[in-house]
């Protein structure tokens, strides 16, 4: 099995693997032109066990330097051509074999070593959630040997989605796993920070420590890595270095290229909560567009590319439930938050609407907070300053 990301995703290509029972290795390359411009050609590695992946890992320069970091807080240190089992700096398997060999030295317990094979495998996949350009090759062989752990694709996949859209909420401060972290303001985030927390942010910052290696440091997804950071970035008490080779992951667009940097863009679908959406939006950073459900709407609605979809119960020509099941339908919305709302005197079908997809609904009358209480559960939303635009099909 062999092809391209203009043809399949990589969300359907792993569901694929999964509903066939695949056991082999699956190899990706991203497109090295994307966006207009070079960028080193980057590649990876995922092995499956009858539809379960087992190990992945992208090709680099320094095949160790992952399981480094994910060993450095427990303190065990690993060198190249040390102690340990010999082996090529070109195979992909190195990593993983190492990793092993730990286990039988005693100075890893197979549930530490399973706790980090599965931050590699959740790593790798929000590394990959986004890419859009690209080539896959799938060979069918023997399984990795010997087996560590095997992880269900179906209930990581939507977990990573999740946290691919709340990385993309926190651009333009924040938009590379390779961004370093430095203190810009000393006395301020000393004050606002326990004393403990604040040790170990300096350390960091004196190391140059990037947010990936903070990632693995702490055994915290990049989303949430993000999300604590966040609010000393945009105080200025924290600033973030670019990494050099400009190397974009899990932002818009995939894992290469330069991040676009825009607020979110939240649409409405229907024909009268509109007005009241945008109004409970004011204050927060992003993007409101009312859009009705006609066919014509659906265009500008790929244009658009929201973060979040609020559905009118009362939308027309279609029903908020035949509009949310059509964009659960649709390849670029089928991870994308649905919230629908019913207006007064309307009753939401939760059954129904689970069913269609919704990610999740409100009934009126609902104020300010409860809204924006429900959007935050699956977007993160910065409430410094809002932007409403208002679109009209033609």
């Amino acid at each position: 099995m062999q092809g391209t990301f203009q043809d399949i995703d990589i969300r359907e290509l792993l569901q694929l693997i999964e509903l066939g029972q695949r056991t082999g290795e699956l190899y990706i390359e991203a497109d090295p032109n994307r966006a207009g411009r070079e960028t080193l050609s980057r590649s990876w590695f995922l092995f499956f066990i009858n539809g379960r992946i087992a190990y992945a890992v992208e090709r680099s320069d320094g095949p160790l330097d992952r399981l480094r970091d994910y060993l450095y807080p427990a303190g065990i240190e690993i060198r190249d051509g040390g102690r340990g089992p010999e082996g090529s700096s070109d195979s992909p398997e190195l990593e993983y074999t190492r990793l092993w060999w730990l286990i039988t030295e005693k100075e890893l317990s197979p549930f530490q070593a399973r706790a980090i094979l599965e931050a590699m495998i959740r790593e790798t996949l929000f590394d990959l959630f986004g890419l859009r350009r690209g080539a896959f090759v799938f060979r069918g062989g023997p399984a990795i040997a010997p087996a560590l752990l095997s992880l269900p694709l179906s209930p990581l996949l939507p977990e990573i989605a999740r946290q691919t859209r709340q990385w993309r909420a926190f651009s333009p401060l924040i938009r590379q796993a390779e961004q370093s972290i430095s203190i810009s303001r000393d006395s301020e985030l000393k004050a606002a920070l326990p004393e403990k927390a604040y040790r170990n942010l300096a350390g960091w910052a004196r190391q140059k420590t990037t947010l990936r290696q903070l990632s693995r440091y702490l055994r915290r997804d990049m989303a949430t890595i993000a999300r604590n950071l966040y609010p000393y970035a945009q105080r200025g008490w924290l600033s973030l270095s670019d990494s050099p080779d400009g190397t974009v992951v899990g932002g818009d667009g995939g894992t290469i290229g330069t991040g676009r940097g825009e607020v979110p863009r939240i649409v409405t679908m229907g024909k009268t909560l509109g007005e009241k959406i945008g109004s409970l939006l004011a204050g927060v950073r992003c993007r409101h567009t009312e859009l009705n459900g006609s066919p014509e709407a659906w265009n500008s609605l790929v244009a658009i590319e929201p973060a979040a979809i609020v559905c009118e119960i009362a939308a027309a020509p279609l029903d908020g439930y035949e509009l949310c099941r059509l964009l659960r339908g649709s390849r670029p919305f089928r991870s994308t938050p649905i919230l629908l709302v019913a207006g007064i005197g309307e009753e939401i079908d939760r059954r129904r609407a689970r069913m269609v997809g919704a990610t999740d609904s409100l009934n009126e009358p609902f104020g300010k907070e409860e809204f924006l209480s429900s959007l935050a559960r699956h977007l993160p939303l910065d409430r410094s300053s809002g932007e409403t635009e208002k679109f009209a099909p033609r």
